[in-house]
């Protein structure tokens, strides 16, 4: 899949990350499905080693205030019990806002420091 996108995969790379900690809920879990086929897909296009799989784990930070494992125990000691659907849509907003963001700097560390991430 990734090799067909070519180039334009570095956007997919952190919505799969993202994607992936808003259903699971774990940033370890995450990186574990996809880490290793973010590698070989970079490695595939000629990216970095490390680019694809560290966007990949940031963007799963950048998902994981609207997993609803972390909205739940996030409001279980405050007045939003019983209303963790307000809290996650409250945050998606910024969540996609700052997952835009990655996106921008992940298409700019590609494009004007290829080498940044080698090792």
């Amino acid at each position: 899949m990734g090799s067909r996108i070519g180039p334009a995969f570095i956007i997919v790379a952190p919505l799969l990350g993202f994607i992936g900690v808003a259903l699971s809920g774990s940033n370890t879990s995450t990186n574990a499905m996809f880490g290793k086929f973010q590698a070989l897909v970079g490695q595939l296009l000629g990216f970095p080693p490390l680019l694809l799989p560290t966007v990949n784990s940031v963007g799963a930070e950048i998902g994981k205030p609207i997993a609803p494992q972390t909205a739940s125990v996030g409001v279980s000691t405050t007045r939003f019990v019983r209303n963790e659907g307000a809290v996650i849509r409250h945050n998606f907003f910024w969540c996609v806002v700052v997952l835009c963001y990655l996106i921008v700097v992940s298409v700019a560390c590609y494009l004007f420091f290829p080498g940044i991430a080698i090792l």
